[in-house]
């Protein structure tokens, strides 16, 4: 497997593993905010939403910045969110295919000069960011009164359709 299919794999496991979870959340779930400082609901699924756009980015765009971070998003009810998050899945899955071959070794700085990493090492770090934000979720979840799915449960792309 190369690296590009390494970082497919991998995203798109972790990433259906988020929607999975952000598809039992209700309208009324959407304003927790668990401390004063946190991100609600639906603050956290829009970010997450737009890290995906930063990683997209990776992939599409010749000069990528911190400025795919800032695509607003309709998160107003839960089943939008949720539309929103599988159609950014698909968005990233067809950016990492179709990216020229030789963008993915490419090293880049987006983050500044002390972050100058290839796009593929800086994609695996933003599914690292997408993990640490799915475990954000799983407290609120709990806090909703919900069962959350379980963690490393099979997954497949029927939940992008749902």
């Amino acid at each position: 497997m190369n690296a590009r299919e390494q970082l497919l794999k991998r995203f798109m496991l972790e990433a259906l593993r988020t929607l999975r979870l952000v598809r039992i959340f209700t309208d009324r779930d959407l304003s927790i905010r668990p401390a004063e400082g946190s991100m609600s609901t639906a603050e956290l699924i829009e970010h997450i939403a737009a890290s995906q756009n930063f990683t997209r980015g990776l992939f599409a765009e010749p000069t990528p910045t911190t400025e795919l971070f800032r695509r607003p998003y309709d998160v107003s009810n839960a089943a939008i969110a949720a539309q929103v998050l599988a159609q950014s899945i698909q968005e990233v899955r067809k950016a990492i295919e179709q990216c020229p071959e030789e963008w993915l070794e490419q090293r880049i700085a987006p983050f500044g000069p002390d972050w100058e990493l290839s796009r593929v090492e800086l994609a695996h770090l933003m599914v690292d960011h997408e993990i640490h934000h799915r475990g954000q979720l799983y407290v609120y979840a709990r806090i909703a009164g919900h069962e959350p799915p379980v963690l490393y449960a099979p997954v497949s792309e029927e939940v992008l359709e749902l």
